[in-house]
């Protein structure tokens, strides 16, 4: 898994679960979590379905996994790409990311945070946050579902009846 002691405010950063159909990528401060959640189906090429092409690049894995270890993410990319081209990829595929809904939450009580832990587990695909904000402890858990396709998040706080939360789902602005 992964393990991070700061949070993020941009969606790049986030930790990310998903089932293949649907995902989520979690980020923002302790007291304004965010969901985005997303969906295959608002991924957009610019290239007709006929000028599309999948690159045969799954023999490189170990090859990527190592160049990850020995060099880094940022070299590593920039190989992949490559790669990528140089096996199939049409140097004018371009994918357009579209979200699909943000769930912004205010949790009264949870800044201060002291004690940040976010993770991701690799083998249940579940993110969670945990914190001591200035009203106590506070939790957050997310997965998402391949039986029920469904995205679960959890909001825990400092104890029984003692959490306060207000959430909101933002419009989405881009105009796709």
């Amino acid at each position: 898994g992964a393990v991070s002691t700061s949070w993020t405010e941009d969606w790049e950063s986030g930790f990310v679960n998903g089932n293949g159909n649907i995902g989520a990528v979690l980020y923002g401060r302790p007291e304004a979590p965010v969901v985005l959640v997303n969906n295959s189906r608002l991924y957009t090429s610019q290239l007709s379905p006929e000028q599309r092409t999948v690159a045969e690049t799954a023999r490189f894995l170990p090859e990527i996994r190592q160049k990850i270890v020995d060099e880094g993410y940022l070299p590593m990319m920039d190989w992949s790409w490559t790669q990528s081209q140089a096996n199939g990829l049409s140097p004018a595929e371009s994918i357009d990311y579209h979200p699909g809904l943000f769930l912004r939450c205010s949790l009264t009580g949870a800044d201060g945070a002291m004690d940040y832990r976010r993770s991701e587990d690799f083998e249940t695909g579940e993110v969670a946050t945990a914190w001591n904000g200035s009203a106590g402890a506070f939790r957050t858990r997310c997965f998402t579902s391949r039986a029920d396709n469904v995205v679960v998040y959890e909001i825990t706080g400092p104890g029984p009846g003692k959490l306060s939360a207000t959430l909101a789902l933002d419009p989405v602005t881009d105009d796709r």
